[in-house]
């Protein structure tokens, strides 16, 4: 296969960050670049085929542990393709933004000691089963090997899984300043640092797939089945909306997965009488109304078939994109 032709600006990119203080030392994003418009990118070129690479969480890709009926919709959305065989997931269960930048099988020293617990309990009860692998270093190896201009890299984090990391990384009622009170400016402290790092951390994934000639691709994270007073509830902010904001930043194209989830949610959840009984519960799994301990994020294999035909369908509201001619019947 051939090497992968550099066709924009290299970003000079600095380590991963996210160890144990609460200072964010990335600097990631210290170099700036005029991204080109649209049109001329590869995704608009002449129809050609194209591979598709996913990197995420696990309602990109689920791995099922004994007993699971769960499915990412990354595991069925080469059904949709016109060759399934161009469709690669590297998305990894348990993953934020920056912790999927981390060897599961060695992490830093530095990395927050809450954290590492999370990832090693992750690798002893067997989530990632055989694919240790998933992690960024290795997809990056992949795609020099695999990929060539004008492929796409699709990438979806914003889940619980970043709640969780930087609830870590920046605890609340802390004193994150050091200035010895825990008042207003450590919450200041913990919204600043933690858009800041989110957004590099997303960024990081762009600029890597703009140095290797991809098309970076962002997609919103798909909401939980939450409902509270009969409407859904976003449960993926503040990281909906800084994924957004890096899309206009970095003028990438976005797909908004969250907003088509919670749209079709609620208009099933109506149709139902406003109740989750029927096609909620049927195809995509339980809903959280009254127990948040229920499991209102993943899919049955039919609801993640159901979401793959969103991304699908929201990869087309261009129909002459590249992206879109990869699919069936466009």
């Amino acid at each position: 296969m051939k090497k992968i032709v550099l066709v924009l600006a290299v970003i000079t990119m600095i380590g991963c960050g996210g160890g144990g203080s609460t200072k964010t030392t990335d600097t990631e994003n210290d170099h700036q670049t005029q991204n080109p418009p649209f049109d001329n990118r590869p995704e608009t070129h002449q129809n050609t085929r194209h591979k598709i690479f996913l990197i995420g969480d696990s309602t990109v890709n689920y791995i099922n542990l004994a007993g699971e009926s769960k499915v990412g919709w990354g595991n069925v959305i080469d059904s949709l393709l016109k060759h399934s065989e161009d469709l690669t997931n590297r998305a990894r269960p348990g993953s934020s933004a920056r912790v999927y930048r981390f060897d599961p099988n060695d992490l830093p020293q530095n990395l927050n000691q809450t954290i590492k617990e999370s990832i090693y309990h992750d690798l002893e009860v067997g989530l990632y089963g055989e694919h240790r692998d998933l992690y960024w270093a290795k997809t990056k190896a992949l795609l020099s090997q695999v990929a060539n201009l004008g492929d796409f890299l699709l990438i979806q984090f914003g889940s619980g899984n970043d709640h969780f990391y930087y609830n870590t990384i920046y605890p609340r009622d802390s004193d994150l300043d050091g200035d010895g009170d825990v008042d207003q400016d450590d919450r200041n402290y913990r919204i600043e640092h933690r858009r800041n790092d989110f957004k590099s951390a997303l960024k990081f994934y762009i600029n890597q797939a703009r140095e290797m000639g991809l098309v970076p691709i962002l997609i919103t994270n798909p909401n939980n089945r939450a409902f509270r007073n009969n409407r859904i509830q976003n449960w993926r902010e503040p990281f909906y909306s800084y994924t957004k904001e890096v899309a206009q930043e970095e003028n990438v194209r976005l797909l908004d997965l969250n907003k088509k989830s919670r749209e079709e949610y609620q208009r099933l959840y109506d149709e139902a009488g406003q109740s989750c009984e029927g096609e909620i519960n049927q195809k995509f799994g339980a809903c959280n109304i009254h127990d948040e301990n229920v499991d209102a994020v993943h899919f049955y294999e039919e609801g993640a078939r159901i979401v793959a035909g969103w991304v699908r369908d929201l990869a087309c509201e261009d129909a002459q994109s590249e992206l879109c001619r990869q699919f069936e019947g466009h």
